[in-house]
């Protein structure tokens, strides 16, 4: 108990109280060690993991968290088994590492669906989402977040709503549809604010800043900025702050205050150097570069962007790679390189063709190709004006080489693609006739199998005919020989015991009674061995009148006890198997008898009636009830004979009760008609 306490309030305060996170889950692991219970302890190492991703201490977050994935694997829960997948994943993200994170959403992914769990879908889907929008793939992103947000609305999950619109508006921002951001946003606001969620106000506020900056209102975004900056200080947000200080850069970038983007984009490249977010790197380093050369400071611009593109590859992120490229290519103009500065140019504006053929593809993003487009003709003016610097002649000669080379290995390849589709026409033209063979030859065994299991089944039911009527032959002649004999005899001793009884007068009154319970033990056993052959005897059963005697038998109870009973049946099949119907009888004999010995109940329900194939009884009490799970409320012997002609019939018995409530026992029973 705790240890589940201080499990409760590490998750009560993880968006408020950042450091308390990690006081209360380390309390929660201690306890739920000391107590082996492995669900909690998986719970608190996962704590204690996203704990250390929101400082950005990405080693001993992944630490934590495989250590849970490990538990969670242990004590078999497919929603908690996915779960820890899906945190693993986005410890990934936030650490830029987006390929390994997609490799953890797949997993939980795929699991989901084969487990059919849902209720971790849309999160998951959500995660690759966000990846595929910080690797520049807008389209796929949009798809994946627009399938999120469906789930989380059908699964009316407000934090994973939020998330989603948030996700959403990120796409409709990069993308120039600002109306649209806003607009999802401020949906995203309205959630957070009402789940208190300190963590996405602060973020909302960071995006909310930089749409403003790229409206020019430079003033209302550095307000947001600074803002977002002091709360994500005072909550220990460290993954904004690299955000946060790119964007306070541009403000000034975009003002013409060159210093002090220069200071925000040092402090933005030392921090993802310190937390090792490859992404952050490139982008703080691209960003000083293009201040270096802004302020004329070439060759520092040179060495930051030359330390770039050598030590962290840029290709996963297409729009990253164009900026760089385009700064080279400047650069290598203003040392006179001019056929480098063409090269680097070209090979910009075709990272920027390629991005703008992805964007247009983008599925309800009408405008999504804008930025691009304009960022691709700002390059066409510049490379222009480099072109007039550059050995025309030497381009034209370099340029037809390659597209002679070109089309040679163009041509090359596409007849070796030709040879391999022949070929692999001719392996499936083959495994086709491999497969219709084996077909062919299945369905023929499968008729085969058929026609033996049908002559099988035909002298089965020819045996099975036999035996009953066999078994019906002898029970007539069991019911007659003891009709005939025994029943003679206790009929004979009846009357016997019957006519000596005036000569009784003069004994005691105690032998009187006894003699008088002697008679009227006589007496019901005569009737009970006459209702034994007559059932052994009979050749089938009445429906009509079998529920008359039951309902009858109910309504003799309600009239000479304190138990009142409520028969409700339906009109009985009359197919239904005499077999059946023979053992129904004596089952709600047994259940009612065990209503007045135990239950001390007033008022008692039995329903009756066959549906689809099945008959089903219900027998219902309002008395005492008991502890179906409790040591001293053992099975008597009653019910255990219920259980037992039930079983024999092939159905099923459902007992329901507790102390106090009284007990339901609902009763299946296949017809097999």
């Amino acid at each position: 108990r705790q240890a589940a306490s201080e499990y409760d309030w590490a998750w009560r305060i993880k968006d408020q109280h950042i450091d308390s996170l990690l006081i209360y889950g380390k309390l929660a692991l201690k306890h739920s060690r000391a107590a082996h219970h492995k669900k909690i302890e998986a719970y608190s190492l996962a704590d204690i993991g996203n704990y250390f991703k929101r400082k950005e201490v990405f080693d001993s977050a992944q630490w934590y968290l495989d250590q849970s994935l490990r538990i969670r694997r242990e004590f078999g829960s497919s929603q908690d088994y996915i779960s820890g997948y899906n945190l693993i994943a986005i410890m990934y993200v936030q650490w830029q590492k987006f390929d390994s994170a997609i490799y953890y959403f797949d997993l939980g992914l795929k699991l989901s669906e084969e487990l059919e769990e849902i209720n971790m879908r849309a999160k998951l889907l959500d995660g690759i989402g966000v990846c595929a929008l910080r690797k520049g793939s807008y389209r796929q992103a949009f798809i994946y977040i627009e399938e999120a947000l469906t789930w989380h609305k059908k699964l009316s999950d407000s934090t994973g709503m939020a998330k989603s619109l948030q996700n959403m508006g990120l796409i409709y921002q990069n993308t120039d549809q600002l109306s649209k951001a806003v607009k999802c946003y401020h949906q995203a606001k309205v959630i957070y604010q009402r789940l208190g969620s300190i963590l996405g106000v602060v973020d909302i506020m960071i995006n909310e800043g930089s749409i403003a900056a790229i409206q020019g209102n430079f003033q209302r975004a550095e307000q947001l900025f600074f803002e977002g900056l002091q709360m994500s200080q005072a909550y220990g947000l460290v993954e904004n702050l690299s955000f946060i200080y790119n964007n306070l850069a541009f403000i000034y970038e975009s003002t013409r205050q060159w210093e002090q983007a220069l200071s925000f984009y040092q402090k933005s490249f030392e921090l993802a150097k310190e937390t090792e977010k490859r992404m952050d790197l490139i982008e703080a380093g691209i960003n000083l570069g293009k201040v270096y050369w802004e302020m004329g400071e070439v060759r520092s611009a040179e060495k930051i962007l030359n330390l770039v593109s050598k030590d962290w590859e840029v290709k996963d992120q297409p729009f990253l790679e164009a900026h760089l490229r385009q700064l080279q290519g400047k650069i290598y103009g203003s040392f006179k390189e001019y056929g480098k500065a063409y090269q680097t140019l070209l090979l910009s504006q075709q990272i920027l063709d390629k991005l703008e053929n992805e964007l247009s593809s983008t599925r309800n993003l009408s405008d999504e190709i804008l930025l691009i487009t304009q960022e691709k003709q700002r390059l066409a003016h510049r490379v222009e004006r480099q072109q007039s610097d550059i050995q025309i002649q030497e381009m034209r000669s370099q340029l037809w080489f390659s597209i002679i080379l070109g089309g040679i290995v163009i041509i090359a390849l596409a007849f070796i693609i030709l040879l391999f589709k022949l070929h692999n026409q001719r392996l499936e033209v083959r495994r086709l006739a491999a497969e219709k063979s084996a077909f062919v030859e299945k369905e023929k065994r499968l008729e085969k199998d058929k026609e033996v299991s049908h002559i099988l089944k035909r002298a089965e039911l020819s045996n099975l005919e036999a035996r009953l009527k066999t078994e019906q032959e002898v029970r007539q002649h069991i019911a007659k020989d003891l009709h005939d004999q025994l029943g003679s005899n206790l009929a004979l001793l009846q009357i016997q015991l019957t006519g000596i009884k005036p000569q009784l007068a003069h004994i005691a009154l105690n032998k009187q009674v006894q003699y008088e319970s002697a008679l009227q033990l006589l007496d019901n056993t005569c009737g009970s061995f006459r209702e034994v052959a007559r059932r052994m005897s009979q050749q089938g059963i009445d429906i009509e009148k079998w529920t008359c005697e039951l309902q009858k038998f109910c309504e003799t109870i309600s009239l000479s006890g304190p138990l009142q009973i409520d028969f409700i049946y339906t009109d009985l099949s009359s197919s239904i198997p005499d077999d059946t119907i023979k053992e129904v009888y004596p089952i709600v004999k047994t259940l009612i008898d065990n209503i007045l010995r135990h239950s001390e109940a007033k008022e008692a329900t039995i329903q009756l009636f066959d549906q689809d194939n099945m008959l089903f009884l219900s027998v219902e009490d309002d008395g005492k009830g008991f502890d179906i799970h409790a040591q001293d409320n053992k099975q008597g012997i009653g019910l255990r004979n219920v259980y037992t002609r039930v079983e024999e019939l092939n159905g099923e018995v459902n007992l329901e009760s507790s102390p106090g409530r009284g007990t339901l026992i609902n009763i299946q029973i296949p017809l097999n008609i």
